[in-house]
């Protein structure tokens, strides 16, 4: 297929995105049919078929990726209903791979509808490595204000370090920070917050927040033992929040990529896919 072919093909399945009333990307089948040259509804509607059996196979929701959407139209003085669904990009994908890929327009489909299925699940991945990266900055700042806090209330560094692992202990059911790393084989020097999943880094967030929110308001609460006690206090309350509203324990939850690596990984923001660039995030100027 030459670059010109594949040109014309790529606008035509692009001009031909609809959107859902929750502003996903559906295509109509009639125009899926159309654009695969399918003469017949009635073969196009066997490939559906076996799109969908797939669908079910891979435990997906049929109904969610094939809606049922059949149109009135008009013949001559009367009208009928006119069969038709609004496909997700999976099920175009799906329908693609069970098309008769010796139609050239049927193998650009499969390409296209892999790419788009591939750059959706990138984008998703980008979102949340960012969203972790949001909740880590933030974990950071609250850190650092609390110490400032501790700091005037006579803690040292090292026992803002004490107050912080005991914390950390707390919140994850009396496994130390230390045995944390020890387990999920993360090197003792680095931060184990830089590993955790976002909802856990927002927990300890959470819990830092309610300390630095106590101690700062009540001046009666100086030195090393006592911090220690409001922040152990405000990890036990996050702690058990968490569990009663997700039924999961923060220990059980399985550590993530280092966000060193993810942060590096977001400077690249260009990757290549089936011979099309996709761009992801915002590129330097």
């Amino acid at each position: 297929m030459d670059n010109q072919n594949i040109t014309l093909l790529k606008s035509a399945f692009e001009n031909a995105v609809l959107k859902d009333g929750n502003d996903n990307e559906v295509w109509s089948a009639r125009t899926l049919q159309t654009l695969l040259k399918y003469s017949k509804w009635e073969n196009f509607e066997r490939t559906i078929a076996k799109a969908q059996t797939a669908c079910i196979n891979s435990e997906q929701d049929v109904n969610f990726h094939f809606l049922r959407k059949d149109k009135k139209v008009k013949t001559g003085v009367s009208s009928r209903m006119k069969m038709d669904y609004l496909l997700s990009r999976y099920a175009c994908y799906l329908i693609a791979q069970n098309g008769d890929s010796r139609k050239q327009e049927v193998a650009f489909a499969q390409t296209y509808f892999a790419l788009q299925t591939r750059k959706a699940e990138l984008i998703e991945e980008e979102i949340q490595s960012r969203e972790r990266l949001r909740q880590r900055r933030i974990l950071a700042k609250n850190e650092f204000e609390l110490f400032q806090i501790a700091d005037e209330r006579g803690v040292s560094k090292a026992g803002f370090q004490r107050i912080r692992n005991e914390g950390d202990k707390t919140l994850f059911g009396g496994t130390s920070p230390k045995e944390l790393k020890e387990q999920n084989e993360i090197p003792q020097e680095r931060n184990v917050s830089d590993f955790m999943p976002a909802v856990t880094i927002g927990s300890k967030n959470l819990a830092t927040l309610f300390t630095k929110f106590k101690v700062g308001s009540d001046q009666k609460i100086r030195g090393e033992d006592s911090i220690k006690d409001t922040h152990t206090s405000s990890n036990q309350t996050i702690r058990e929040a968490f569990e009663k509203e997700t039924g999961i324990k923060p220990e059980d939850l399985p550590m993530e990529e280092d966000l060193k690596k993810v942060r590096d990984k977001l400077k690249n923001e260009e990757t290549t896919l089936f011979g099309f660039k996709i761009t992801l995030g915002k590129k330097k100027k």
